[in-house]
C-alpha cells in the first residue's frame, strides 16, 4: 500500500506504515537483524528444553530402558523501548518529502542503536533487557585467527555450526588492514571472519577487543508487534507532530553452549606481520 500524507491523519498509525518503517529503521540494529525473529503476541515466549538420555543397543529380547526427559524451560520476556520523534507538520503534508526515509533514519540513531547496544550488553536491571554477552561462553585468543578458529570449534563439538560474527567495525577494519613485509594482505577479500565462513555483522556497541561467534539460527530476536502513535495537540505550538514508538522486544539465547561464543583477544596484533 503506498505511504501519503493520509497515512499520517489518524491517531494510531496503520500496521503498513509501522511495518515498512521498523523494518527499514532496523538497519540501525545490524545485530538485532542478523538473529533469527520471533514473532509474539503476548509478549513472553518460553522454548522448552530437553536433554533425553536413556536409549541402549540391545540384544534379542532385552527390556528397553525408559528415556529421561531432563526437561526444563527457558523464559524470556519482551521488554518495551520508547521514544518520541519530531516532524514538522509542513513535511507530512509535502507530498515529494521523503518522510518514511527520514523517519527510519532518526529511528536508526535513536531507537535502534539503544536496542543492539542493550540486547547485547543489557543488565536485566529494572526496565533495560537482559543481553546475551554475558551469558556467552569467553574464549581467549592470541589472536583473532586463533581465538575465532576455537570459538568454531566448539561450537562444532556442541552440534552447531557457528554461521556470523559480530566485530566492532574498528577492530574488523584494523585486522583487515594487516599485511605480510611485503605489503600484501593477509587476508583474501573474504577477511578474517571467511577463512572459517563466517558473515561478518558490524557492531559498534560490541565492545574492542572482543567479537561474538554465534549460530544465528540458535539466537532468537523476540518482537512484539510495534506501535506508532500521532501527538498532534502536545506540539501544536512548535508547527510539529510527534510520533510516539513503542516497540517491544528481547532477545533469548536457550541454549548458550551451542549457540555462541565470545572471544577476546588477549594480544595486540601488530599492523605488520612478522616473518618466521
Amino acid at each position: 500500500m503506498p505511504i501519503t500524507a493520509n497515512s499520517f491523519r489518524g491517531e494510531l498509525a496503520p500496521p503498513y506504515l509501522v511495518e515498512r518503517i521498523i523494518n527499514q529503521a532496523l538497519a540501525g540494529a545490524p545485530f538485532t537483524q542478523s538473529l533469527t525473529p520471533v514473532p509474539t503476541s503476548t509478549g513472553k515466549v518460553v522454548f522448552p528444553l530437553a536433554s533425553p538420555t536413556g536409549a541402549e543397543w540391545l540384544n534379542e529380547m532385552q527390556p528397553y530402558p525408559m528415556a529421561t526427559l531432563n526437561d526444563d524451560a527457558y523464559t524470556v520476556a519482551a521488554a518495551k523501548l520508547g521514544t518520541i520523534v519530531l516532524l514538522s507538520e509542513e513535511s507530512v503534508s509535502d507530498t515529494a518529502f521523503p518522510i518514511v526515509e527520514q523517519l527510519s533514519n532518526m529511528l536508526q540513531d535513536t531507537a535502534m542503536s539503544k536496542l543492539d547496544t542493550d540486547l547485547l550488553n543489557g543488565d536485566g536491571q529494572g526496565t533495560t533487557p537482559r543481553g546475551v554477552l554475558g551469558a556467552a561462553t569467553t574464549v581467549p585468543g592470541a589472536s583473532w585467527i586463533a581465538g575465532i578458529g576455537t570459538a568454531v570449534g566448539q561450537l562444532g563439538a556442541q552440534g552447531a555450526t557457528a554461521t556470523r560474527i559480530a566485530f566492532n567495525p574498528a577492530d574488523h577494519a584494523t585486522e583487515n588492514a594487516r599485511v605480510s613485509p611485503d605489503g600484501r594482505p593477509i587476508w583474501g577479500p573474504d577477511g578474517v571472519a571467511g577463512q572459517f565462513g563466517l558473515t561478518p555483522v558490524m557492531v559498534p556497541s560490541i565492545p574492542t577487543g572482543q567479537a561474538l561467534v554465534y549460530d544465528h539460527t540458535r539466537v532468537y530476536y523476540i518482537q512484539r508487534e510495534s506501535e506508532m502513535r500521532f501527538l498532534r495537540e502536545r506540539y501544536a505550538e512548535q508547527g510539529a507532530i510527534g510520533i510516539r514508538v513503542t516497540m517491544r522486544a528481547a532477545i533469548a539465547a536457550p541454549a548458550a553452549l551451542k549457540s555462541m561464543r565470545l572471544v577476546t583477544l588477549t594480544t595486540t596484533p601488530t599492523a605488520t606481520v612478522k616473518t618466521r
